[in-house]
Parts: C-alpha cells; sequence; structure tokens
C-alpha cells in the first residue's frame, strides 16, 4: 500500500528517548520538539518539567543530542465525509 493507494494521506509518529527516558513527541512551532513521558520520577531525573501526577512534558530542540528518534510513516485512508 503506498499514500497513493489512499488518496495521499500519511500518519506520521514519533518516538524516543530523552536522557535514557522513553518519550512521546510532537513537532513544535520553534523547530523542535514537544516530549511527554510517563516515566514521571526518571523524566524529572533528567530535567524535564512535570505537568500532572502521572505524565511529564517539556520542550527540547530538534538537534539536542540527549534526544534520540525515530519517525515512522504510515498510509492512512483517506477521511470522507459522512454520505448524505
Amino acid at each position: 500500500m503506498t499514500a497513493t493507494d489512499v488518496g495521499g494521506v500519511i500518519r506520521i509518529d514519533y518516538e524516543g528517548e530523552y536522557r535514557g527516558v522513553p518519550v512521546q513527541l510532537s513537532p513544535n512551532f520553534a523547530g523542535g520538539f514537544e516530549l511527554w513521558s510517563s516515566h514521571v520520577e526518571d523524566a524529572v531525573r533528567v530535567g524535564l518539567t512535570q505537568t500532572e501526577a502521572t505524565r511529564v512534558h517539556d520542550a527540547v530542540a530538534a538537534d539536542d543530542p540527549d534526544l534520540v528518534y525515530r519517525q515512522t510513516r504510515e498510509p492512512v485512508p483517506f477521511p470522507t465525509a459522512p454520505a448524505a
């Protein structure tokens, strides 16, 4: 299956580690990444900011040497409007 087969829609996901702690990533408007982790104790220990009791959130530059991540691309069906 290619993007052409499904109307050109591709889902892009990021995951990785920041200073050895598993994180989920999302690109931000500053050209870096927003990081989230549910490994609160470890994430706080390496300098990320705790924002909820069970979650950590912070932002880092895309070229931060402590960030290791991978990008995956997956073709997905093109969303269609419901039939009228």
